[in-house]
């Protein structure tokens, strides 16, 4: 009952969340040496839920987990530096922005396309290829955006995503095809364990964030404007990519394809800029509030099935 519960309003548990971090913001300090353990646990407990016969077979068609990067790192922050750059004037708060729209998939995004009847196979990849390419590219592109590298050696955030992504992908597999039945209880309480691992890391998250702002100080209009970047990032961005991935003539692929791209992992936005640039850190903090919408899977739901509506094309030949 809990576990559809949960499937039904994930989003709203992210706000009561997000309500506790600015009540116990000194608790989620002390909890903040934690934040790559659920980081872990969470690329660990996706690993377990995928078909991996399945995986294969993705692996050999590789154009639509490139067409999915492309928009993650290319498409997605030039739209998001676009706008902040015409809405803010302090180039921190630019780089936050543009640094929270390169980080790759979010590691819950199989998890909701797996709810709304996806492929989770191929969102799984494109959060597996995002994530072993980000310590590359999201350098290179800060540096075309804002003109400053990112400050830490990607070397450094290799090594993080080297934890996070091999290990847990090789425990999935084990698990997937030794121990069956503990990967089925693993898939029927999903969005359970989803929401403490990923609501954890919100709470550590932000009310670091909050501890090192004193938000009475911060210009309200500027709140309000990173709030907009981060409701652009999460939603417009799946609105008019939405019409693109419906090409597809496979709609669990063209369902992969939208989740994927729409849902990015902030939450590593978020650590990094805490530790080197914490005024930066306020937008990637601010966007957890549009995450908290986007993460309910009925909203998520309807705007899909909207877009599958009004963009439908049977007799189109030019589908994937």
């Amino acid at each position: 009952m809990l576990n559809n519960l949960l499937q039904k309003y994930f989003g709203l548990g992210i706000f009561f969340i997000i309500f506790l971090a600015l009540i116990f913001p000194y608790t989620a300090v002390s909890l903040h040496p934690l934040a790559i353990v659920f980081l872990f646990l969470l690329m660990l407990l996706n690993s377990a839920n995928i078909d991996w016969l399945k995986f294969k077979n993705i692996l050999k068609n590789p154009l639509k987990i490139i067409f999915a990067n492309f928009i993650l790192f290319v498409v997605s922050p030039l739209i998001i530096f676009l706008f902040a750059k015409s809405l803010l004037d302090d180039n921190q708060y630019i780089y936050g922005a543009v640094f929270s729209a390169l980080t790759p998939a979010a590691i819950v995004a199989p998890f909701f396309t797996r709810i709304l009847k996806g492929n989770k196979e191929l969102s799984y990849s494109i959060l597996l290829s995002s994530m072993i390419i980000s310590p590359l590219v999201i350098p290179l592109m800060l540096k075309i955006f804002v003109g400053s590298l990112i400050p830490v050696s990607a070397m450094l955030l290799f090594k993080d995503i080297l934890l996070i992504v091999p290990l847990p992908l090789v425990i999935g597999f084990l698990i997937w095809k030794y121990l069956p039945k503990l990967n089925t209880k693993i898939s029927n309480n999903g969005a359970i364990l989803n929401f403490v691992f990923l609501g954890t890391l919100i709470f550590i998250l932000f009310g670091v964030s909050f501890n090192k702002f004193n938000f009475n100080h911060t210009n309200n209009i500027l709140l309000t404007k990173l709030l907009f970047l981060a409701f652009v990032q999460d939603f417009a961005i799946i609105i008019l990519w939405g019409f693109i991935a419906n090409k597809f003539k496979n709609k669990e692929d063209s369902i992969a394809l939208v989740l994927s791209i729409s849902m990015k992992n902030i939450a590593i936005a978020g650590g990094i800029l805490l530790l080197h640039d914490p005024k930066a850190a306020l937008a990637p903090a601010i966007g957890f509030i549009a995450h908290a919408f986007l993460f309910t899977p009925f909203i998520i739901k309807k705007l899909i099935n909207d877009l599958n509506k009004s963009n439908s094309h049977p007799n189109n030949p030019n589908v994937i």
